[in-house]
């Protein structure tokens, strides 16, 4: 603690101040800060008797309000005095809250939802399906589609879970959700035979990445047989399906979630809602697309 203005019993005020103090803040500054935070905390453990002691996480923005009141019509003080304390308080709860993020953020960042990959690699057949990357769709014409698969795993991959097939037209925007009771080859088909039907334009391409559910010889022979142009990104470069992991995030994991989902009652309440949401994502919802980049010396401009 600072030896030129002392502690004040209180733990969270005194660490204010130490940071303070380590700054750039004066003695001065710190001497008012210190008085008018030792003010408060007196007036809240007198008229908070609910809360024991004084904790900056008790504190609720109605406390503050009635702490100005009082520094009004009670105390009367100076529109300065209470400008001044009022600016005290803000200054001390704006490093709590910094503190108290800095301290949590590794847990959040551990804690926070997010997608698990269940792609496993599909080597049989690799060599012969072609690679199309993300710079690959120039003049596309509709018809042309991405395709993935999302899973309703929850935090851990075991078991059986939902999928959903998610389609995207590269060229339009356009986009299907289909769920599936498990992943395995015949559903991804039975899937794509599927959404076929409630397409607007014939599917004339197919691109997919590299799991085992798409890259296999099921597969290649129906786009073969139904005359589909069948290509792959590359492995690990998410981006050379950014149409449709656009969507996945947009639409899937935005209306869903990242909570596991399994069994008949669940899926049939999932086919439900993506009945409903082709309907509001394709027609009501705006689709925007870039149309143009065009590099200015150092700038790159996007229209």
């Amino acid at each position: 603690m600072n030896a030129t203005i002392g502690p004040t019993n209180y733990p969270s005020i005194d660490a204010f101040l130490d940071a303070r103090a380590s700054g750039d803040g004066s003695r001065h500054t710190l001497t008012s800060y210190r008085h008018d935070l030792i003010g408060f905390a007196r007036w809240f453990a007198e008229h908070v008797p609910t809360e024991p002691g004084f904790a900056p996480d008790a504190v609720t923005p109605t406390d503050v309000r009635e702490f100005r009141d009082w520094l009004v019509r009670t105390a009367n003080r100076k529109p300065s005095t209470v400008n001044r304390k009022l600016a005290a308080l803000r200054a001390y709860f704006s490093f709590c809250k910094a503190t108290a993020d800095r301290i949590l953020r590794p847990h959040r960042e551990r804690d926070a939802p997010h997608g698990m990959t269940t792609t496993r690699r599909g080597l049989l057949i690799k060599q012969q399906v072609p690679v199309r990357t993300f710079t690959g769709w120039d003049d596309v014409v509709p018809g042309f589609f991405e395709a993935d698969l999302v899973a309703h795993c929850g935090p851990w991959a075991e078991g059986a879970f939902l999928q959903t097939l998610v389609l995207t037209d590269v060229a339009t925007g356009w986009t299907e959700c289909l769920a599936l009771l498990h992943r395995s080859q015949h559903t991804v088909i039975q899937g794509i035979d599927r959404l076929r039907t409630l397409l607007p334009v014939p599917l004339l391409g197919l691109d997919t990445d590299n799991g085992t559910e798409f890259l296999n010889t099921d597969l290649l022979d129906y786009c073969t047989r139904e005359e589909i142009t069948f290509t792959r990104g590359r492995v690990a470069k998410k981006n050379d399906q950014c149409f449709v992991e656009q969507k996945n995030g947009a639409i899937v994991r935005q209306l869903v979630g990242y909570d596991r989902f399994e069994g008949e009652q669940a899926y049939r309440q999932l086919a439900e809602l993506y009945r409903a949401v082709r309907l509001y994502v394709n027609f009501f919802q705006p689709s925007m697309k870039l149309r143009v980049k065009e590099r200015e010396g150092g700038k790159l401009r996007r229209r």
